[in-house]
């Protein structure tokens, strides 16, 4: 064990011995220097603890390879190589037969007094040849294809690693290699604060491939050239003094206004119908108006959506006009980013009607009119988006407010009023989901969820408000839509009817009333521009 120990210190001492003669704490070794050193410490055995150990095989591939030329050298070496002069004639080898026995000629070496090649064949007919003899027929093309086989295994597994970057110097980096085929996405800056993506890839080996993203289109900004008669006065530098030129910010544009307008219109004509009918028309206009404001820079928007929606319908003979679609919405919030995709909002609806409003077939009735009634919504909570097209909003500390002024003509208790009030003021939490998706590819669904529950009367039951429009475009300028509207108030009570139609009375005299499902629909080809 002592004698073991001495030698590997002597070793070690040996190995070091120019660090230790310099003085210096960086060793520099040139490429002779560090292969002999390798050499040396693969070949001394003793060190080793096993012969096979990874780092001695490392080691010595090591130093095969940095003695041997590069790789491609080789391989450019081997690609140009004639193999084709290796292959010998059938004629120059022995041919048994039956009959007869071809032998070749072997000349005789005088030195040794002995047949040269024999029993191979012999390759006097080509100086070129690198072999002295050849042990069969066709070895060229024997050695040519496992050459062929060694270098295409070899440019399989070699990989080059690639690293594309912007001016900004973000990129991403990209292998090269006869196995890629992978696409790497690579958003391209114009300089200008907005980008392009491309998909950058390797599809084969020494290939790089660049592929704009589906539905980007480039187009040049063309210039033309145009002459005029007119002249031009020039000043030189001594004569006027250079003005200092001052660069302004672009201001950003914050605002954007987007607008909505369509006409529905349908038809029924009935004549002389077994079955029974009447002659009807229906027209309704919606014009539906948005002022957006975003500024990423105190992450702060607002989103105000004003909307219109008149229909008037004439049905029987003679034909008698009522109303089937009065709204007049004005919803507006704000907010400002807070985590994620979470921001502060708070919002405001006020929703009314623009005409009266009677209890058909009786239009004697007034049940409403402007104003009357009018709801009004404050809160202030939490707007989550998931994705673009999805918005969710919770405002756990919300009021609600239902006005009719005109208790004279409207009958203020059909919407939960007390019949001393003209308003209701409520405290509760409103929930809203509003979102946009295709369905089937053409049709556009546009829906909008709205539940208000009262903290002071009656929290189990939720107001419900759910209106969804279903569309699909037949042209550029028509659309069939499908408007559905659902409402359920638990404060607006409507008489409930016996099996004859006819209102049931209390024991206190007065008709029973009673919350009921309210549904509207309207079906069908409208007009449509947006701008």
């Amino acid at each position: 064990m002592k004698l073991r120990t001495i030698k590997i210190l002597a070793l070690s001492c040996c190995l070091c011995s120019s660090a230790l003669l310099t003085g210096q704490g960086d060793i520099h070794l040139d490429r002779n220097e560090s292969v002999g050193f390798l050499k040396k410490i693969y070949s001394s055995a003793g060190i080793w603890k096993y012969t096979n150990d990874p780092l001695r095989e490392a080691i010595s591939q090591l130093v095969w390879v940095s003695m041997k030329p590069p790789l491609d050298s080789t391989i450019m070496f081997l690609s140009g190589y004639d193999f084709k002069k290796i292959n010998i004639p059938v004629s120059d080898f022995y041919v048994f037969e039956t009959i007869r026995i071809t032998l070749p000629h072997f000349p005789v070496d005088e030195a040794t007094q002995d047949t040269v090649g024999a029993p191979h064949a012999r390759l006097p007919y080509n100086e070129n040849n690198p072999f002295l003899y050849t042990e069969r027929m066709y070895m060229g093309d024997t050695l040519e294809a496992a050459v062929k086989s060694l270098i295409g295994y070899l440019e399989a597994r070699d990989s080059t690693n690639l690293r594309v970057t912007s001016e900004t110097g973000r990129g991403t980096n990209i292998w090269l290699n006869s196995r890629s085929g992978n696409l790497f996405r690579f958003w391209l800056p114009d300089g200008k604060g907005d980008s392009v993506t491309v998909w950058i890839g390797s599809p084969r080996k020494n290939t790089l491939s660049l592929r704009a993203e589906e539905g980007v289109q480039f187009r040049r900004q063309m210039w033309y050239d145009k002459s005029a008669d007119a002249r031009v006065n020039v000043t030189t530098a001594t004569e006027e003094s250079l003005r200092q030129v001052a660069l302004r910010k672009i201001k950003p544009d914050y605002w954007k206004f987007r607008s909505d307008i369509s006409f529905l219109l349908s038809q029924g004509v009935v004549s002389h119908w077994a079955k029974g009918g009447e002659n009807n028309v229906v027209s309704v206009l919606d014009i539906t108006s948005s002022l957006i404001y975003s500024n990423k820079e105190t992450k702060v928007n607002s989103l105000t959506t004003v909307r219109t929606a008149l229909g008037l319908q004439a049905a029987g003979k003679p034909m008698t006009l009522s109303k089937n679609l009065d709204v007049l919405e004005i919803n507006s919030k704000i907010g400002h980013k807070a985590f994620g995709k979470f921001d502060l909002s708070g919002l405001f609806q006020f929703k009314t009607q623009f005409l009266p409003g009677y209890d058909y077939p009786n239009d004697s009735v007034k049940v409403s009119k402007f104003f009357n009634p009018a709801t009004v919504i404050v809160g202030y909570g939490l707007e989550y988006k998931p994705e673009k097209n999805t918005i969710i909003s919770f405002s756990p500390l919300s009021y609600r407010g239902t006005y009719v002024t005109d208790t004279a003509t409207i009958d203020q208790t059909k919407f939960g009023i007390a019949a001393d009030k003209k308003s209701k003021n409520e405290m509760g939490a409103y929930f809203t989901v509003s979102s946009k998706f295709v369905l089937f590819e053409k049709v556009n669904i546009n829906s909008r969820l709205q539940l208000f529950s009262s903290f002071l009367s009656n929290p189990q039951n939720i107001d419900v408000d759910w209106e969804t429009i279903a569309s699909t475009r037949l042209n550029w300028f028509t659309d069939l839509r499908v408007n559905l509207h659902l409402i359920y108030d638990d404060d607006t009570r409507f008489p409930v009817l016996n099996e004859e139609g006819v209102p049931v009375v209390g024991p206190d005299g007065k008709e029973i009333k009673a919350p009921k499902l309210q549904f509207k629909e309207l079906l069908g080809v409208s007009f449509v521009f947006r701008f």
